[in-house]
């Protein structure tokens, strides 16, 4: 017990130290990697979650965006397409950058999934906390904290309202 107290102080002064407890806990998440499993790239974007690096179709994983054609509600109604908008976003953040993606699964399609980061800054925890896309709880609650702070600050989709993307898609 004595030497998971110590562990944590540790790993909180470190935290102190560096100023984001979020970058030492991104630690424990990313692990080790063996090369053929990063993606390097221009990319190339499909929707809100989906890129392609040369001929490799990757998901980002842990997050779910807005489907292309899906739309979302503005607070007095209006009706607007989120799904486009949320790829335009991703297209503008990783335009003309090198994307590095960390295969970490394949999904039901064939594609690759992983964590992707561009210039060093994760794509996932981005989208989710400018309100592009929404933390995927059945496959990881790692960004349920940046989708809390988006829809608290009314970013992105969070403006009106929005049908989660997985509940979008099984009634499409």
């Amino acid at each position: 017990m004595t030497s998971i107290v110590a562990g944590l102080a540790v790993v909180l002064l470190f935290a102190h130290q560096q100023g984001s407890l979020q970058g030492v806990l991104d630690l424990f998440w990313l692990g080790s990697s063996n090369r053929e499993d990063v993606i390097e790239g221009v990319a190339e974007i499909s929707d809100g979650d989906t890129l392609k690096i040369g001929d490799v179709r990757l998901r980002i994983g842990k997050i779910d965006a807005p489907e292309s054609d899906q739309t979302c509600t503005t607070p007095s109604g209006k009706s607007w397409r989120c799904g486009d908008v949320a790829a335009a976003k991703l297209g503008k953040l990783v335009a003309g950058r090198i994307v590095t993606c960390r295969k970490t699964d394949s999904d039901r399609y064939g594609r690759i999934v992983g964590d992707c980061s561009v210039e060093g800054q994760d794509i996932a925890r981005w989208m989710v906390g400018a309100g592009w896309a929404m933390a995927y709880r059945r496959y990881s609650w790692r960004y349920v904290f940046d989708e809390f702070q988006a829809k608290r600050l009314k970013r992105g989709v969070w403006i009106g309202t929005m049908q989660p993307p997985w509940d979008w898609r099984a009634s499409h």
